[in-house]
């Protein structure tokens, strides 16, 4: 079996710990457990943690491509694991939408999420970007998500600010993971001496 590097060692523990946090959050939405969702309607409950789900499924598929040794025999599940964070932050999008109270913060969050899908669309179908604009655009990707994830906890109620915050970090720590995947590829490029 293949020795795992530091590198590659931290990210199976970050993808270990979004799994189960997002496991976690899955079941307590989806349950309708807890303080933290107190006060928030079903079916709004219902779509976030079928977000955790489809976060979920994106982190499976996301540690089949570590294991794979990030190489290009495993670069369908890096598109595929890029490909539902897109998926997902449609839904984000609408739920969003669909269950806010519309003002200025609202759309940021809705227009930063929007442009943050479109980054998302170019690191999974962009060709041959390069190690230097494929890290710019995750960068900028960070950078929108922050600002949409920032807006909408201006709009969120109090009664519900650990609902809002269990959404922050299952991005935060997708977000993160995404990161470690494109060092990963890159890596694996330098290693075979590919571009």
């Amino acid at each position: 079996m293949k020795k795992f590097g530091a590198v590659t060692i931290c990210h199976l523990c970050l993808m270990a710990l979004a799994v189960l946090f997002n496991a976690f959050t899955a079941v307590m939405f989806i349950g309708g457990f807890g303080t933290a969702v107190a006060g928030i309607y079903r079916v709004q409950l219902y779509l976030r943690g079928f977000l955790n789900v489809i976060s979920l499924f994106a982190l499976v598929v996301g540690i089949l491509y570590i294991l794979y040794g990030y190489g290009k025999n495993a670069a369908i599940y890096y598109k595929a694991f890029l490909f539902i964070q897109i998926v997902g932050t449609v839904l984000l999008i609408a739920v969003d939408a669909a269950s806010t109270k519309l003002g200025a913060s609202l759309l940021l969050a809705l227009v930063a999420f929007s442009y943050k899908t479109i980054v998302l669309l170019v690191l999974t179908f962009g060709k041959d970007l390069g190690e230097n604009k494929t890290w710019a655009l995750y960068f900028v990707f960070l950078a929108l998500d922050a600002a949409g994830m920032i807006a909408m906890l201006f709009v969120t109620e109090k009664s519900v600010l650990g609902y809002a915050l269990a959404g922050l970090i299952s991005t935060l720590l997708l977000d993160a993971t995404i990161g470690f995947a494109v060092k990963g590829k890159y890596d694996d490029k330098k290693a075979r001496g590919a571009k």
